[in-house]
């Protein structure tokens, strides 16, 4: 398929490798530490938060580890997405439910076992500290894992309702694959947190997201350092630093209004904050800067190497923003 493009005078030409290919849902996997569930046991919110801890919750007086219809705040780090260092904060707050088919005292009836009900929203920050954005979801937890999810995971049914950044507009489903974090009192300090520690077993959990995002990163043309296109004619060198003309890349520090184009260079250029990457037929390649496109509105100019053992023939290149991968396509390689 032929992808046609007018940016100013120039007509840019990128094929893709499949018509009109529609991409799977992207898996967002947060690795999350020092996890800790603030319950609310206290009505006295001159104790919030006072006590340095640990504190443990208040068990409710007939027997369950935590009183039904308790308010809760969970705090936790991201340390890892995709398996990739990354910074940034999981909340997660709602009411305990305790639906049972088969309650306790205490417990609520229900033909549904969900434990609790609230909302949840996870902050990506780059280690250099630029933000890329936030998903938010919302349901249910502790139960059994929702219609359609992939076998080892459990314990949340929560939707995607959207987000910031690299994730405006986004949908899908939110899974865990292990439940828990270090339940707490509301009158412990959380500026300890850190310091005091997570649940001890598993250290690390994972908040896994299937987003179907709004948009994709994508590459629309190729150039040489001249700006000639990468074409049959003119192909690509192995090794050679190839400029792509992108779309779908989000915010850039600075930023632009909504509909307006990218400044000058000379005014100082824009820079992509989610992650960006490059591979060629599999391989990674390196990128030597993500930013958006002088003069153009929502375009994006990534320059990357060509890997020196890219195979002669078409080379099949794919961009990847914020963990989320746009389409195959296919580039002449000498």
């Amino acid at each position: 398929m032929k992808r046609h493009h007018m940016y100013g005078a120039a007509i840019c030409v990128a094929t893709w490798t499949a018509f009109a290919q529609k991409l799977p849902p992207v898996t967002v996997d947060a690795a999350l530490v020092n996890g800790a569930l603030y319950v609310s046991d206290n009505a006295d919110y001159t104790k919030f938060g006072t006590l340095p801890g640990p504190v443990a919750a208040t068990p409710a007086p007939n027997g369950l580890s935590n009183p039904n219809f308790a308010t809760y705040l969970e705090i936790s780090d991201v340390v890892s997405v995709n398996g990739q260092p990354m910074k940034g904060t999981f909340l997660n707050q709602g009411r305990l439910l305790q639906l049972s088919p088969s309650p306790r005292p205490g417990q609520a009836i229900s033909d549904s076992n969900w434990f609790t009900i609230g909302t949840q929203g996870i902050d990506f920050i780059t280690p250099d500290g630029i933000r890329v954005g936030t998903i938010y979801t919302s349901g249910f937890a502790i139960a059994a894992p929702p219609p359609g999810s992939p076998a080892g995971y459990y314990a949340v049914a929560a939707a995607v309702q959207g987000g910031t950044g690299a994730y405006v507009g986004a949908t899908g489903q939110c899974l865990i694959a292990n439940v828990g974090a270090r339940t707490a009192s509301i009158t412990e300090d959380p500026a300890n947190r850190r310091s005091l520690g997570g649940q001890p077993e598993p250290a690390i959990r994972h908040n896994v997201c299937q987003v179907t995002p709004a948009f994709r990163p994508e590459i629309e043309a190729v150039y040489h350092a001249d700006f000639t296109p990468v074409t049959a004619a003119k192909p690509a060198r192995k090794g050679e630093t190839l400029i792509a003309l992108c779309t779908g890349l989000g915010p850039t520090r600075p930023g632009v209004d909504p509909g307006q184009p990218f400044l000058p260079i000379a005014q100082g250029a824009h820079l992509v904050n989610s992650p960006v990457y490059v591979t060629v037929n599999g391989a990674s390649a390196t990128v030597v800067n993500a930013l958006g496109w002088p003069g153009l509105v929502e375009a994006y100019r990534v320059d990357f190497q060509l890997p020196a053992g890219t195979a002669s023939g078409q080379a099949a290149a794919q961009l990847t923003a914020a963990w989320i991968p746009g389409h195959l396509i296919n580039i002449p390689v000498q």
